[in-house]
């Protein structure tokens, strides 16, 4: 009954008894839409996904993000826990009610490990399956390698992220899995991080080291680092940096320094793949 006044007196087709008139101001609500919950359930992965919020009558696009789980691959999402695929990462998602999505998993063949990493352009997590075998390790150091070539390629794209990189060399049976991680500044910068672990095959000890490269921070202002020399001061400082650790490492271990080889990769800072 007076403008600006949030209390409602009538409603709509209600009776009117005072014997005098009357402007009757319209009262406005803010009117919520139902919404419903899109939970996601990863069926013995791992990396949590969040649940997401769909609004009635608008379509919702699915979490990209997708699970992990050690020796599978990530299939999308069944509307049941032992399901088939009904959505993919990203797919849209139109029906008006709540629901939960199973993650689909298929087991990679025998002699294959999964490893993950982040694309460098889409920061996408990509999860694959790569052959994996001892006898990598046990051959002429001085040919090409093609199967341990690619590993060491998807190790060093895992190296930038220190889970990544430990399930990787955990998936590949080393053991003592270390990451040791170098903090850098903008006047810090000549380091170089690395995930290292080892295991025994015959009676050598194989050292996997995998190099960290330059990613988007301050390691970046070390390729400005030329030195006076004939080495490039700031690639020689990470580098010495990384060999203290290694044979910090081996002594630690106790690994016979006459027993060793060293499985190396990684971006950037000059990577090798040997025995």
């Amino acid at each position: 009954t007076k403008k600006n006044d949030n209390k409602v007196a009538y409603k709509a087709g209600a009776k009117y008894t005072a014997n005098k008139s009357a402007t009757l101001y319209a009262v406005y609500t803010l009117w919520k839409p139902k919404t419903y919950t899109v939970k996601y359930d990863l069926n013995g992965g791992k990396d949590k996904i969040k649940s997401q919020i769909k609004t009635h009558g608008k379509t919702l696009s699915l979490s990209y993000e997708k699970p992990r789980k050690d020796g599978y691959l990530f299939q999308g999402w069944a509307t049941s826990k032992k399901g088939k695929v009904a959505y993919k990462s990203g797919a849209k998602y139109s029906k008006d009610k709540a629901i939960t999505l199973y993650a689909v998993w298929k087991k990679v063949p025998s002699g294959q490990i999964t490893a993950t990493f982040s694309d460098a352009a889409t920061k996408e997590k990509i999860t694959l399956a790569v052959t994996y075998n001892d006898k990598y390790f046990s051959g002429d150091p001085n040919q090409i390698n093609g199967k341990l070539a690619k590993l060491s390629a998807i190790a060093a794209s895992s190296a930038y992220n220190k889970t990544y990189a430990k399930e990787l060399l955990n998936s590949c049976k080393f053991k003592e899995i270390e990451r040791i991680d170098k903090k850098v500044t903008r006047d810090n910068n000549d380091h170089a991080s690395f995930t290292i672990g080892y295991k025994k095959i015959g009676n050598r000890y194989i050292v996997a080291v995998l190099i960290k490269g330059t990613s988007s921070n301050y390691e970046w202002v070390s390729n400005f680092n030329l030195g006076t020399g004939g080495d490039h001061a700031g690639f020689s400082i990470a580098e010495k940096e990384v060999l203290e650790g290694v044979n910090k490492y081996i002594k630690t271990k106790k690994i016979p320094s006459n027993k060793v080889d060293f499985w190396v990769t990684g971006h950037s800072r000059r990577s090798e793949e040997h025995t």
